[in-house]
């Protein structure tokens, strides 16, 4: 248990290891049996999203605005989930989390939307994505890690590569990533290039050991300066995120120029 950390509302175990439900004054968060927070939620407005690098994985809107088929790697607490799917009502949205007492701990505990558009898969992401049965889809997010960190079958190429395939044309990755091990790290961005045979878009999440990587197979160059200029403000005022800030981190942190990197 965690102690000093706030009210503990449940606890619970699998063989994956311990899952604590934390509230505090203005948070409820979901913990794998360590310090740090697998999610958060706040108990005052239940869509916004809490942790800085749930925020840095959506600049990937930047370049894929309207997506209308969603796929989501690894649950917590659903706050990428409830986000999109307040934001983008017509969007279908797919979770996949391979423990199903997390995704137990999320309906019970952290308010997941209930509708037909939805779906929250109990199944091991690899198998998953490996399915051509699967529809294509404009923006992936993988955010799979457990108290050990990042899941290990996610990050290898074979993986990413599969993730690749299931896109639209114009689809986009976004991959979180723990960063404390610079030479892991490092590692798993050179696999994700590797499978997606491209640079990535690096953004590092202030403040936080998280490094979210962004790749975008199906588009030969990024859009002009003045192109994400026009759609930074649209997509403030449709979600309520700094997009000015996160573009002007994205260029900041990946020094060749955006429209290079495609090439």
């Amino acid at each position: 248990m965690l102690a000093g950390r706030g009210q503990l509302v449940h606890i619970d175990r699998d063989e994956h290891g311990v899952m604590e439900v934390i509230d505090d004054q203005f948070t409820r968060s979901l913990y794998f049996g360590t310090a740090a927070r697998q999610s958060s939620m706040s108990h005052a407005d239940p869509v916004t999203l809490v942790l800085s690098y749930t925020r840095a994985m959506l600049a990937g809107l930047l370049f894929q605005p309207r997506p209308r088929e969603i796929l989501i790697i690894g649950l917590g607490g659903g706050s990428l989930l409830r986000f999109l799917a307040h934001h983008y009502p017509r969007a279908d949205i797919t979770v996949v989390e391979y423990r199903q007492a997390v995704i137990d701990i999320a309906r019970r505990f952290f308010r997941l939307p209930d509708q037909p558009r939805i779906r929250i898969l109990h199944e091991d992401a690899t198998g998953f994505i490996h399915n051509p049965a699967q529809p294509l889809y404009d923006l992936i997010l993988v955010d799979a890690f457990d108290a050990a960190g990042l899941h290990p079958g996610i990050a290898c190429e074979h993986f990413l590569q599969a993730c690749q395939q299931r896109l639209r044309q114009g689809g986009l990755i976004a991959l979180n990533l723990w960063n404390t091990d610079k030479i892991s790290c490092r590692a798993h961005i050179r696999c994700f290039e590797n499978a997606l045979r491209q640079r990535s878009l690096r953004l590092p999440v202030e403040s936080r050991n998280n490094l979210i990587v962004f790749g975008a197979p199906h588009l030969e160059r990024l859009p002009s300066r003045r192109a994400l200029q026009a759609t930074v403000p649209a997509l403030k005022q449709q979600l309520g995120l700094d997009f000015a800030y996160l573009h002007r981190q994205l260029r900041r942190h990946n020094t060749l120029p955006l429209q290079w990197l495609f090439n």
